[in-house]
């Protein structure tokens, strides 16, 4: 059964509902930051709501960045249904379509202006090219993931510039739990397609 335009928009749009719903129901953010602070003492990071807030939403959106770096990564591997497996043009059409609706979703749901929208997909190109220009090869949920990559160095800015490395460590083992969610997140968008007798 071909991997059609209007499959890939279902599995896109379910994407968005499991990923988006996982970040709001495991609070993932939250703890991290509120671990972090616990763990360093570092008590200024949490004393201020307004200030605790708008790190939460600037933290969230890195991670954002990184899950659908990740996600987009693993997404030719879904459509072909094996690692490594060339994209005949009707799986590239399908995976421009996922794309498209993936991001017009996740937009509408986290009620963002086109103008957000362009800065997030100007953001994630250069995660692209970042991960593009390195020499380690990086395997998802590796620990290896964790030491390099624009979503450690940039949290580790927004979280606890004054402890960079302290915090880019601790920004690193986050990456390797959003790696995780972003492979559980496609693996479970794609699922009821595999399912016999299901509707997709």
């Amino acid at each position: 059964m071909a991997f059609t335009r209007e499959l890939a928009a279902l599995r896109a749009r379910e994407a968005v509902r499991l990923l988006l719903g996982a970040l709001q129901d495991s609070r993932m953010v939250a703890r991290f930051v509120d671990a972090y602070a616990a763990a360093h003492d570092r008590r200024g990071l949490t004393a201020h709501a307004a200030a605790h807030r708008e790190l939460l939403l600037n933290i969230r959106r890195e991670a954002l960045l990184a899950l659908c770096a990740q996600l987009i990564a693993g997404l030719p591997r879904r459509i072909t249904g094996r690692a490594g497996k060339p994209m005949k043009p009707a799986d590239v059409v399908a995976g421009d379509a996922f794309r498209a609706e993936f991001f017009v979703q996740m937009a509408a749901a986290l009620k963002w202006s086109e103008e957000e929208l362009e800065d997030f997909w100007s953001d994630l190109e250069v995660y692209a090219q970042i991960a593009a220009r390195q020499t380690v090869p990086m395997r998802s949920g590796s620990a290896s993931r964790g030491a390099v990559g624009p979503f450690v160095d940039r949290c580790a800015l927004l979280l606890d510039p004054s402890m960079f490395e302290q915090a880019r460590r601790a920004a690193g083992k986050f990456l390797v739990e959003l790696d995780a969610l972003a492979e559980k997140t496609l693996k479970q968008a794609f699922a009821a397609r595999r399912k016999k007798g299901g509707l997709f």
